[in-house]
């Protein structure tokens, strides 16, 4: 969603996924608000461990043009 249509490829690391977030890539311009829901949390917490999961979350909340949820 927040890189469609890009014709290059995105870094693969937090910083990359903070620069993301903010916009001006693809289809949001810089700050636009968005609505960002996160499906099945759950499942993520349980792969990707609490601690990464805790650091996303803190990435994405930095933002205040982001909505944030999640759903299980």
């Amino acid at each position: 969603m927040l890189t469609k249509d890009l014709d290059w490829k995105t870094g693969h690391n937090l910083n990359a996924f903070n620069d993301l977030l903010r916009g001006g890539f693809g289809v949001y311009e810089y700050e636009e608000p968005v609505k960002l829901v996160w499906t099945n949390f759950s499942n993520s917490k349980k792969t990707l461990g609490q601690e990464l999961i805790d650091r996303l979350v803190e990435v994405i909340t930095d933002h205040d043009h982001i909505e944030f949820t999640t759903t299980d």
